[in-house]
């Protein structure tokens, strides 16, 4: 449909429309954009369509600025994980130097033979289970992903030898004072726990199953 006469197309005719519907000037007069829209049912057509769709838009065409927000969230991300960068270094360096005492502790029964009244033997054990110990976390200390691993072993540990230390005191066979390096071992177990949680290495105590095991191919015979 398009007046040949006037040089006039659809195309023209719905330009003019839409500058129309939009406020603006249109190139071509009114009077001759409506005569066409009196012949014209597919330019009608095309006008009454335009003017539902700014009724009642199905998208809107301005989207939101999310800028401002991303930024925001993309600050706070970065400063969590600072502020957990942070406290991971803090608990490193501190398991570090309780792991370093907890190995100067040890020497006298591992290279002397010293520890109370314990024959000698017992003694080398002893120094050589806490030297291991220290050493373990001195580890953990150096490489964090480890604590994790570490921390049932640490946890088993430092659980019986308070629970002994404690019995042995209620019954009067040691000091209370006597007993007190298990406080180091104590202490210990708080930083491996704490490190293992700041770290990113608490993902190694989830114990999991699978679901489905390979089956294995049935054999010939």
């Amino acid at each position: 449909c398009a007046d040949r006469q006037m040089g006039v197309t659809c195309e023209r005719i719905r330009e003019a429309l839409s500058a129309r519907m939009d406020g603006e000037s249109a190139e071509l007069p009114e009077v001759l954009v409506d005569e066409h829209l009196g012949g014209c049912l597919d330019c009608t057509a095309w006008q009454q369509q335009a003017l539902a769709l700014r009724a009642h838009p199905a998208v809107s065409l301005e989207a939101p600025d999310l800028v401002g927000p991303v930024l925001a969230a993309v600050r706070v991300d970065e400063a969590g994980r600072a502020t957990r960068r942070g406290r991971a270094v803090a608990t490193r360096l501190a398991l570090a130097l309780l792991a370093i005492a907890q190995l100067a502790f040890s020497i006298p029964g591992l290279f002397l033979g010293h520890d109370h009244t314990a024959p000698i033997h017992v003694a080398h054990e002893v120094g050589s289970f806490d030297a291991a110990l220290a050493l373990g976390l001195l580890l953990a200390a150096v490489r964090p992903r480890l604590a994790a691993g570490m921390l049932p072993l640490v946890a088993a540990i430092t659980g019986l030898l308070l629970l002994t230390a404690g019995s042995d005191v209620a019954a009067g066979r040691t000091a209370a004072l006597t007993e007190s390096p298990h406080l180091v071992d104590l202490a210990g177990l708080l930083l491996l726990l704490r490190l293992a949680t700041t770290a990113g290495g608490w993902s190694g105590l989830r114990l999991g199953v699978p679901r489905s095991f390979p089956t294995q191919p049935a054999g010939r015979g």
